[in-house]
């Protein structure tokens, strides 16, 4: 399948995933909430189809929290579906310009779509870990939630940005000393992640591993 196509199929997933949610009615018991996968799947496919959807749209995902009241589920869905149908009838706003550009002195690297998917599964793993976890606050769950879904764009993107994948990794090991906690199975996956965003960028094909680099000598004294 080509990517054209994918991405035509991840938005039409995306849209069933919206009316979905909108389908929600606590009058009548209508069965249709989202369930965590479902909002996993939507954070996913929000990235996937990032320049086919409003900005708003991205905004609102990034900074969801997504809880599971129906009532909550359902206006949230109305809200994304309005986003669309706003930038339809109206268009983009004024001033809007897509990003992504290449620029010669950031570190960028492009995704095998077998690593792709890889790094998505990671992503998902960490989320749920983060999800089922209760050793952090809300601030901090949702910090690094963001953080992964920014993962999840670059690894999506034809140019990801391997510094966006380094700061992520650095916010959830920072909010992991925070609270004292050594979660294994997450740091585990950060690990892979950045391994492999690293080895797909061209810059430092000719570098060592930062757990190969040797330490670099003190400096010497001018005087």
């Amino acid at each position: 399948m080509s990517e054209k196509n994918e991405r035509s199929e991840a938005y039409l997933r995306l849209m069933e995933l919206v009316e979905k949610g909108l389908s929600n009615d606590p009058s009548s018991g209508a069965i249709g909430e989202w369930d965590i996968a479902d909002t996993d799947e939507i954070r996913t496919l929000a990235q996937i189809c990032a320049n086919e959807l409003p900005k708003k749209f991205i905004d609102l995902v990034g900074r969801a929290k997504f809880g599971f009241d129906k009532q909550d589920q359902r206006s949230f869905a109305n809200r994304l579906q309005r986003s669309i149908d706003v930038e339809k009838r109206f268009g983009k706003p004024k001033g809007f310009e897509e990003t992504n550009h290449s620029d010669p002195l950031i570190p960028e690297f492009s995704l095998t779509k077998k690593d792709r998917d890889r790094v998505l599964k990671l992503c998902s793993d960490m989320r749920k870990i983060i999800l089922g976890s209760s050793d952090f606050d809300e601030p901090h769950r949702v910090l690094m939630l963001n953080r992964i879904a920014a993962v999840e764009k670059q690894a999506i993107d034809k140019r990801g940005k391997l510094d966006i994948v380094r700061g992520a990794a650095s916010d959830i090991g920072e909010t992991l000393g925070k609270f004292g906690k050594d979660i294994k199975p997450l740091t585990d996956r950060v690990k892979e992640v950045l391994k492999i965003t690293r080895d797909a960028t061209p810059a430092y094909d000719q570098i060592p591993a930062p757990d190969e680099l040797k330490k670099l000598p003190a400096p010497e004294n001018d005087e």
